[in-house]
């Protein structure tokens, strides 16, 4: 109550004290500005990826189980059987799977993606449709009707949002799927970064048979009470029960495998949120203290006059507080500005990134921060103002006095500290990152394009109607003006895992992933032929098969080198069926499966010799560029089967872009915002120097009138700076190592310390101050020392 009668006077005795200051208020606003931006589009980033719940009841409980010594880590469905009837640990159990398809009452062609789930899916998620229900029990039996639970953006967009839907039988391929539910927006499945269109219980019959032998990816909800060890004891010995199955289980929360995979360089980030803002805060306390030295004189005689100690604080607190809330204010806006770039970076199949916005939480914290850092480092000075003592002011002692240089010092010197600490962890965090991308695969990527044909239905069950299709695809995209090669396969690096063969070598019994491609799929893809020939380009889908084997797996079949012309048994890792393949050919290793830095081996087999139901129609650009060659593949693919949706047609830089596009983006996010932190600490350190050194104008400008070169006084203004930047270079230089260690302690394949990040960042933070200093140092040279010592 006594603050409020004399808001409005102090509220316009501040403004007109920060007009006439405006090289103060300009620098005040800026600092605490980005300060606040840049952090709370940061946490906004962060919480929508790292610390927004998942949109599951309970999501701590909601687990997915491994079997470790298994090459795929699949579940076979006995095991999963088991599980689901014996287990005193889990609430509720679903195998998963993908399942995509062709929409065949849309308006227009439409291809779905999908996933294949046990009739407790919804139990495990713990989600309920929006409209209608989930699945019931029997509805996972082989006999039973085929149902569906369509995604809320499937609804809304080929069936548009259809009000009469449910009920409806929606034909997929050539399965009649109910549509039983809707699942709320925002849902996209355990996995939360994929969208999906639907959800079944009911594979078709061939499907579902692959699928048992095959073995189910299994989700499922711990009870409640139960930790990760105990659900791993005994699902571990329940599997060892089982004939001939693995029993080495690992459980590990869909939480953290959603987010866990980015937690600790957002963890990190969020350590980097909170230095920036001591980076803001120190810029802002070093303004305010050398504002108040220099007001001292001011508020001493307005005490003189009668004004009372709270009068004075309450005045000096409220300008405080109005650059705390003009800075806040600019700073949501520039938030609001940098949450939009931060998401254009971002994977476009990252859902979750996608809910980053900078919502009344993140709001609320912004004006709590700029508020805090006006109350905290406001109050100080004002308390300090408001018990100026008359006499020391009137005899002189209001300017810099040596205590008042030490606290600047000291501030100066933290501030330095902190730079040189965050912007050398973020930089080894984002080469750690960028480093998670290969650089060299193997294969020639650049112009190469493709498009790919599914023929899943009955239609296309006579398998010579299928070659003829896929030749005919061939043969328009062949006559596509521009393009300089074509070939065929079912599968392409980073696209789709294909299938595999189970091959004996080294004493073990080894599942090695399988290709399908024409003969000229090598010179398009630049991937060299070792030693040996290409197959022909007409073989048979029964009976021996000519194959290429890659450069390490030859080493491995043939450790003396003589891999040519050995006869291979090689075995359906998914299914009954068996080939003979002899070795005519040995190709150069490639890294076409994962993003990590790695080599794996693979068979290549002639592509007519394969029985597939899609087909991969991919053309290397000449003259087109990559999206011109792409729409036009797309359009030769869509010509030879006008009645279905081409499932995909991208140019492979894309597909390779993919994978690394969240270390890319959490690499840029990282970097941009150390670079962003060196951007605000020299900004602050170039405006507090210079405003420090300004109070010292009549020191400079007697200096000068004695005799003082300008060299002379740009040493003695940069005197004070110096020592500040000389302790915060050697306090930053050991806390960026003890950072670094911390950090790499967590992080693997990061390294501790670069000297190189250091210097960067030193340079930037001298070059700031040294600048900031031979300002006052120039206009010292040319004042009038007499004019200098009459200024207050």
């Amino acid at each position: 109550m006594l603050v409020f009668p004399h808001m409005t006077g102090d509220l316009r005795s501040a403004l007109r004290r920060l007009a006439r200051a405006p090289a103060f208020t300009a620098i005040a606003i800026v600092t605490l500005a980005l300060a606040v931006g840049g952090s709370t589009a940061v946490f906004s980033v962060v919480d929508a990826v790292l610390l927004k719940a998942l949109p599951f009841e309970d999501p701590d409980r909601v687990v997915k189980i491994l079997l470790r010594d298994t090459d795929f880590q699949y579940v076979p469905q006995q095991v999963l059987d088991v599980w689901r009837t014996r287990s005193a640990t889990l609430e509720a159990i679903s195998g998963y799977g993908l399942r995509s398809g062709q929409l065949r009452e849309a308006i227009e062609p439409a291809r779905l993606s999908g996933e294949v789930v046990g009739a407790s899916f919804f139990d495990v998620v713990g989600v309920r449709p929006l409209h209608g229900r989930a699945f019931r029990a029997d509805e996972e039996s082989a006999d039973a009707q085929p149902v569906m639970v369509l995604s809320h953006g499937a609804w809304q967009g080929p069936l548009r949002g259809d009000p009469e839907i449910l009920g409806k039988s929606l034909l997929i391929d050539d399965t009649a799927y109910t549509v039983v539910g809707i699942a709320p927006p925002g849902f996209h499945g355990p996995w939360e970064r994929e969208h999906k269109d639907f959800w079944t219980p009911y594979p078709d019959p061939e499907t579902r048979q692959i699928w048992q032998r095959m073995g189910y990816t299994v989700f499922a909800r711990l009870r409640d009470g139960v930790t990760l060890e105990q659900a791993r004891r005994e699902l571990s010995a329940l599997a060892a029960a089982e004939p001939g199955s693995p029993s080495e289980v690992e459980i590990r929360s869909i939480y953290d495998m959603i987010a866990g995979g980015s937690r600790g360089e957002l963890s990190v980030l969020m350590a980097a949120v909170l230095a920036v803002l001591l980076i803001g805060c120190l810029n802002l306390a070093q303004l305010q203290l050398a504002r108040a030295e220099r007001q001292t004189g001011e508020f001493a005689a307005r005490k003189a006059l009668g004004a009372s100690a709270w009068r004075l604080f309450r005045q000096a607190l409220t300008e405080s507080l109005t650059l705390a809330v003009v800075g806040g204010v600019l700073g949501i806006v520039l938030a609001y500005w940098l949450v939009p770039l931060f998401v254009a970076s971002s994977p476009s199949d990252h859902a979750r990134l996608d809910q980053a916005a900078v919502d009344l939480r993140a709001l609320g914290c912004a004006l709590f921060l700029a508020v805090s850092s006006g109350c905290l480092f406001g109050s100080a000075p004002a308390w300090r103002l408001a018990r100026t003592s008359v006499a020391e002011a009137l005899k002189g002692r209001g300017g810099s006095t040596r205590s008042a240089m030490r606290r600047q010092t000291a501030l100066l010197a933290l501030q330095v500290c902190a730079t040189l600490a965050l912007f050398s962890t973020a930089g080894l965090l984002g080469r750690r990152m960028l480093d998670t991308i290969p650089r060299n695969t193997g294969f020639e990527p650049d112009g190469v394009s493709f498009a790919v044909i599914g023929l899943n239905d009955a239609r296309y069950d006579d398998r010579d109607r299928r070659r003829s299709i896929f030749a005919s695809a061939r043969a328009g995209a062949e006559a596509i003006p521009g393009a300089e090669r074509v070939a065929m396969a079912d599968t392409l690096p980073y696209y789709w895992a294909g299938s595999s063969f189970n091959l004996t070598f080294e004493g073990e019994r080894k599942s090695v992933p399988r290709r399908w491609v024409s003969p000229d799929y090598f010179a398009l893809m630049q991937i060299p032929l070792v030693s040996g020939e290409l197959f022909q380009a007409t073989a048979s889908p029964e009976g021996p098969v000519d194959v290429i084997v890659t450069e390490g797996l030859a080493r491995k079949l043939a450790p003396e080198g003589r891999a040519l012309g050995m006869t291979l048994s090689m075995e359906e890792t998914f299914g009954d069926g068996a080939r003979v393949g002899r070795i005519v050919g040995v190709a150069a290793d490639t890294r076409a499966w994962a993003p990590e830095p790695q080599v794996r081996d693979e068979i290549y087999l002639p592509f007519e010799a394969g029985t597939m139901r899609r087909a991969l129609i991919v053309a290397r650009a000449g003259r087109l560029a990559p999206s011109e060659l792409t729409q036009a593949l797309r359009l030769r693919a869509q010509e030879a089967v006008p009645d279905l949706a081409i499932e995909h047609a991208y140019p492979l830089t894309d597909l390779l872009d993919r994978p690394v596009k969240e270390p890319r983006f959490r690499a840029f996010l990282v970097g941009s915002f150390s670079l962003y932190a060196l951007l605000l600490a020299a900004i602050g350190i170039f405006g507090s120097v210079a405003y420090c050194l300004s109070t010292r104008r009549k020191e400079l400008a007697v200096r000068a009138a004695v005799g003082a070169s300008s060299a002379a006084l740009a040493r003695a203004a940069l005197s004070s700076a110096a020592t500040a930047l000389a302790i915060g270079l050697l306090g930053g230089v050991a806390a960026a190592y003890a950072a670094g260690r911390a950090v790499a302690s967590q992080m693997h394949r990061m390294i501790a310390f670069d000297p190189w990040l250091l210097v960067l960042a030193a340079g930037v933070l001298v070059a700031s101050a040294a600048a900031a200093a031979l300002l006052p140092a120039r206009r010292a040279a040319r004042i009038d020392p007499i004019e200098a010592l009459r200024q207050d």
